[in-house]
């Protein structure tokens, strides 16, 4: 299984820095949307969406960040922040989020609709600053796997207290801590390495890494509450060792709002 997971993530890594270089951003846009449509079909079976409601459902979801990013402007940022937001309050509110599985009208459905539009979103606006050099989003994808993979080590190696025991009883602080230090030394190194990555004062920059990876263990424990309220080990069967797409975007959903909204913020104030 390790093993699996492992090469699964290598792979899915090289393929996308090939794709993200490829010149071809009508490609890479129809990426994100695939990943984006098809994380909101899991997410609506594990809801316990029956079809053809399911499909209806995953439409609404790709139509809503199309004409979102197709409108771009205010809109676009309404919509950032208002998934921004959409974490704050799972910071503290996670705890207490239940749904009924099965129950397509519960607050699973609104939940999905508030986590993978403005992630999506986020991704098409990332890429879209500057096709041509993309490396943004390849960096906050890299940070988002640092902290999972550095906690995923160190928890197997030093884990004693549980994080969420609750919802993911795998996580542990002593892991979470680890990914967070990870990403602090990687936003330090890609500063160095490219300097043009680089928004406001370094300080604020690595900050920031800590900041959308923490958010990250945020998304990946809202999806384990799904699963856990559908009663399910995985959202699918799609991708070796890491179960369904959801499995694989589930810290992404989380981090690409907040490092979107971020970078604007860092921005504003160094203006």
């Amino acid at each position: 299984m390790l093993r699996a997971r492992v090469l699964t993530a290598l792979v899915l890594l090289l393929a996308l820095a090939v794709l993200l270089w490829s010149g071809r951003p009508e490609l890479v846009q129809g990426t994100i949307a695939l990943f984006l449509l098809v994380g909101g079909w899991e997410w609506a079976r594990l809801a316990g969406l029956a079809t053809p409601r399911r499909e209806v459902y995953v439409v609404a979801l790709g139509g809503a960040a199309a004409l979102v990013v197709w409108r771009g402007g205010i809109v676009l940022w309404v919509c950032l922040f208002a998934g921004a937001l959409w974490w704050l309050w799972l910071m503290v509110g996670l705890s207490r989020f239940r749904a009924v599985a099965g129950d397509a009208s519960g607050p699973w459905l609104i939940a999905g609709g508030l986590t993978l539009v403005p992630a999506g979103v986020a991704l098409s606006d990332l890429y879209s600053a500057d096709p041509a050099q993309p490396a943004r989003l390849l960096y906050l994808l890299l940070v988002v796997w640092t902290a999972d993979t550095a906690a995923f080590f160190a928890g197997r190696a030093w884990g004693r207290r549980k994080l969420a025991p609750q919802l993911s009883p795998g996580k542990s602080i002593e892991g979470a801590i680890a990914g967070l230090l990870a990403v602090a030394g990687l936003a330090w190194l890609a500063s160095w390495v490219g300097p043009s990555l680089v928004v406001g004062w370094l300080p604020g920059w690595v900050l920031l890494a800590i900041v959308i990876a923490g958010f990250s263990i945020l998304g990946d424990l809202q999806v384990s509450a799904l699963k856990r309220a559908a009663g399910a080990k995985d959202s699918g069967q799609l991708l070796p060792g890491h179960g369904g797409v959801l499995d694989r975007i589930d810290s992404l959903t989380a981090a690409a709002p907040m490092f979107a909204v971020g970078l604007g913020m860092l921005g504003f104030f160094t203006a």
